[in-house]
Protein backbone atom coordinates (compact mmCIF):
# COMPACT_ATOMS: atom_id res chain seq x y z
CA UNK A 1 0.00 0.00 0.00
CA UNK A 2 1.49 3.40 -1.08
CA UNK A 3 -1.07 6.13 -0.97
CA UNK A 4 -0.22 9.35 0.23
CA UNK A 5 -3.19 11.76 0.74
CA UNK A 6 -1.74 15.13 0.29
CA UNK A 7 -3.62 18.03 -0.82
CA UNK A 8 -1.48 19.57 -3.61
CA UNK A 9 -4.87 21.13 -5.57
CA UNK A 10 -4.13 24.89 -3.17
CA UNK A 11 -3.03 25.57 -7.10
CA UNK A 12 -6.41 26.14 -8.22
CA UNK A 13 -6.93 29.12 -6.58
CA UNK A 14 -7.92 31.20 -9.96
CA UNK A 15 -10.83 28.65 -10.70
CA UNK A 16 -12.68 27.09 -7.02
CA UNK A 17 -14.01 28.86 -4.63
CA UNK A 18 -13.02 29.08 -1.19
CA UNK A 19 -12.97 25.52 -0.08
CA UNK A 20 -11.24 23.11 2.16
CA UNK A 21 -8.74 20.23 1.46
CA UNK A 22 -7.77 17.73 3.22
CA UNK A 23 -4.58 15.73 2.71
CA UNK A 24 -4.64 12.28 4.17
CA UNK A 25 -1.40 10.05 3.26
CA UNK A 26 -0.46 6.84 3.45
CA UNK A 27 3.18 5.57 3.98
CA UNK A 28 5.29 2.48 4.27
CA UNK A 29 8.39 3.20 6.34
CA UNK A 30 10.66 0.70 3.91
CA UNK A 31 10.19 4.00 1.71
CA UNK A 32 11.68 6.12 4.19
CA UNK A 33 14.30 4.18 5.24
CA UNK A 34 15.56 3.65 1.35
CA UNK A 35 18.40 5.90 0.64
CA UNK A 36 16.95 6.56 -2.57
CA UNK A 37 14.46 8.92 -3.32
CA UNK A 38 10.64 7.13 -2.98
CA UNK A 39 7.69 8.24 -5.25
CA UNK A 40 4.74 7.77 -3.84
CA UNK A 41 0.89 8.03 -5.04
CA UNK A 42 -1.45 10.52 -3.33
CA UNK A 43 -4.58 10.90 -2.71
CA UNK A 44 -5.50 14.99 -2.98
CA UNK A 45 -9.14 16.04 -1.82
CA UNK A 46 -10.82 18.85 -2.99
CA UNK A 47 -13.83 20.51 -0.82
CA UNK A 48 -16.94 20.50 -4.22
CA UNK A 49 -20.73 21.76 -2.86
CA UNK A 50 -21.60 18.14 -4.34
CA UNK A 51 -20.91 15.28 -6.44
CA UNK A 52 -22.07 17.17 -9.54
CA UNK A 53 -20.53 16.72 -13.22
CA UNK A 54 -20.47 20.52 -13.46
CA UNK A 55 -18.48 20.46 -10.07
CA UNK A 56 -16.16 17.98 -10.54
CA UNK A 57 -15.20 19.59 -14.04
CA UNK A 58 -14.42 22.33 -11.87
CA UNK A 59 -11.92 20.56 -10.07
CA UNK A 60 -10.48 19.06 -12.73
CA UNK A 61 -10.04 22.28 -14.59
CA UNK A 62 -8.38 23.49 -11.72
CA UNK A 63 -6.03 20.89 -11.84
CA UNK A 64 -5.30 21.29 -15.12
CA UNK A 65 -4.98 25.19 -15.68
CA UNK A 66 -2.56 24.92 -12.93
CA UNK A 67 -0.47 22.26 -14.43
CA UNK A 68 -0.61 19.77 -11.29
CA UNK A 69 0.26 16.39 -11.82
CA UNK A 70 -2.93 14.54 -10.80
CA UNK A 71 -5.87 12.62 -12.34
CA UNK A 72 -9.30 12.69 -11.06
CA UNK A 73 -10.81 9.45 -9.59
CA UNK A 74 -13.97 9.94 -8.24
CA UNK A 75 -16.16 12.23 -5.90
CA UNK A 76 -16.94 10.91 -2.89
CA UNK A 77 -19.56 11.93 0.72
CA UNK A 78 -17.94 12.55 4.05
CA UNK A 79 -20.97 13.32 6.46
CA UNK A 80 -22.48 16.75 4.94
CA UNK A 81 -19.31 17.34 2.78
CA UNK A 82 -18.29 16.35 -0.89
CA UNK A 83 -14.49 16.09 -2.11
CA UNK A 84 -13.48 15.68 -5.49
CA UNK A 85 -10.61 13.27 -4.93
CA UNK A 86 -7.33 12.70 -7.04
CA UNK A 87 -4.26 10.93 -7.33
CA UNK A 88 -1.00 12.65 -7.42
CA UNK A 89 3.09 11.96 -6.89
CA UNK A 90 4.52 12.67 -4.34
CA UNK A 91 8.19 12.56 -3.29
CA UNK A 92 10.27 11.35 -0.47
CA UNK A 93 13.38 13.21 -0.90
CA UNK A 94 16.57 11.88 0.99
CA UNK A 95 19.34 13.53 2.60
CA UNK A 96 22.26 14.65 0.57
CA UNK A 97 20.15 13.29 -3.17
CA UNK A 98 18.92 15.72 -5.62
CA UNK A 99 15.01 16.23 -6.87
CA UNK A 100 14.68 18.79 -9.22
CA UNK A 101 11.23 18.04 -9.68
CA UNK A 102 9.67 17.92 -6.45
CA UNK A 103 6.65 19.46 -6.99
CA UNK A 104 4.52 22.29 -4.50
CA UNK A 105 4.59 19.44 -1.42
CA UNK A 106 7.45 17.24 -0.81
CA UNK A 107 8.38 15.14 2.22
CA UNK A 108 12.14 14.72 3.34
CA UNK A 109 14.15 12.68 5.61
CA UNK A 110 17.09 13.87 7.34
CA UNK A 111 18.55 13.35 10.58
CA UNK A 112 15.95 10.54 11.70
CA UNK A 113 13.00 13.31 10.70
CA UNK A 114 10.50 13.37 8.16
CA UNK A 115 9.62 16.71 6.96
CA UNK A 116 6.94 18.22 5.15
CA UNK A 117 7.52 21.17 2.70
CA UNK A 118 5.97 24.01 0.27
CA UNK A 119 7.41 25.73 -2.45
CA UNK A 120 8.36 28.94 -3.02
CA UNK A 121 5.82 28.49 -5.67
CA UNK A 122 3.16 27.08 -2.90
CA UNK A 123 4.10 29.30 -0.15
CA UNK A 124 3.18 32.20 -2.34
CA UNK A 125 0.00 31.15 -3.18
CA UNK A 126 -0.86 30.42 0.48
CA UNK A 127 0.11 33.27 2.04
CA UNK A 128 -2.15 35.83 -0.45
CA UNK A 129 -4.57 38.06 2.15
CA UNK A 130 -7.44 36.55 -0.19
CA UNK A 131 -6.29 32.56 -0.10
CA UNK A 132 -9.40 31.22 -1.36
CA UNK A 133 -8.34 27.88 -0.13
CA UNK A 134 -7.28 26.06 3.35
CA UNK A 135 -5.93 23.22 4.34
CA UNK A 136 -9.16 20.93 6.13
CA UNK A 137 -6.19 18.13 7.57
CA UNK A 138 -2.89 16.37 6.71
CA UNK A 139 -2.78 13.39 7.76
CA UNK A 140 0.06 10.72 7.57
CA UNK A 141 -1.04 6.95 8.10
CA UNK A 142 2.48 5.31 8.61
CA UNK A 143 2.67 1.28 7.87
CA UNK A 144 5.29 -0.31 9.58
CA UNK A 145 6.72 -2.97 6.74
CA UNK A 146 9.42 -3.68 8.11
CA UNK A 147 10.58 -7.06 10.35
CA UNK A 148 11.78 -4.35 13.02
CA UNK A 149 9.77 -2.53 15.65
CA UNK A 150 10.17 0.71 15.08
CA UNK A 151 9.97 3.57 17.63
CA UNK A 152 8.56 7.17 16.48
CA UNK A 153 8.55 11.09 18.60
CA UNK A 154 5.43 12.49 18.24
CA UNK A 155 4.71 16.35 18.76
CA UNK A 156 2.08 18.20 19.33
CA UNK A 157 0.18 16.23 16.58
CA UNK A 158 -3.13 13.60 16.78
CA UNK A 159 -2.03 10.55 16.95
CA UNK A 160 -4.73 7.99 16.35
CA UNK A 161 -7.40 10.59 16.61
CA UNK A 162 -6.19 11.25 20.20
CA UNK A 163 -4.52 14.79 21.29
CA UNK A 164 -0.96 14.51 22.05
CA UNK A 165 1.68 17.02 23.51
CA UNK A 166 4.70 14.86 23.68
CA UNK A 167 4.78 10.37 23.47
CA UNK A 168 7.37 7.76 22.23
CA UNK A 169 4.86 5.20 20.09
CA UNK A 170 6.12 1.77 19.38
CA UNK A 171 4.73 0.63 15.97
CA UNK A 172 5.37 -3.44 15.51
CA UNK A 173 6.08 -4.84 13.00
CA UNK A 174 2.84 -5.17 9.90
CA UNK A 175 1.15 -2.24 12.19
CA UNK A 176 0.46 1.24 11.43
CA UNK A 177 -0.29 4.57 12.91
CA UNK A 178 -2.17 7.72 12.64
CA UNK A 179 -0.50 10.71 12.86
CA UNK A 180 -2.73 14.11 12.06
CA UNK A 181 -0.71 17.46 12.03
CA UNK A 182 -2.49 19.72 14.57
CA UNK A 183 -4.13 23.23 13.82
CA UNK A 184 -0.82 25.39 14.31
CA UNK A 185 1.17 23.60 11.94
CA UNK A 186 -1.42 23.18 9.37
CA UNK A 187 -1.92 27.09 9.62
CA UNK A 188 2.12 27.91 9.26
CA UNK A 189 1.91 25.51 6.31
CA UNK A 190 -0.51 27.85 4.71
CA UNK A 191 1.23 31.11 5.39
CA UNK A 192 4.74 30.13 4.79
CA UNK A 193 7.02 27.90 2.50
CA UNK A 194 8.76 26.17 4.93
CA UNK A 195 10.04 22.36 6.22
CA UNK A 196 7.83 21.36 9.23
CA UNK A 197 8.68 17.98 11.19
CA UNK A 198 5.89 15.47 10.90
CA UNK A 199 7.86 12.22 13.11
CA UNK A 200 10.87 11.73 14.24
CA UNK A 201 12.47 8.20 14.47
CA UNK A 202 14.27 6.96 17.88
CA UNK A 203 16.45 4.57 18.75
Amino acid sequence: MKYLSIALLLLALVVLSACDIKLRSTINLSDVFSSANKMVISDLMIDVSSCTEENIQKAVSGIEQNGVKAKYKSCKNEGMDSYAVFSMPLVIVKDGNEAPNKGDFYLSFKDDKLYIHTSDRMGGLLSTEEGKLKIGEINFELINDTEENIKLNVQSVFLDGQPVLSKIVDVAPYENVSIRLSDVTRKILERSNVALPVVKFVE
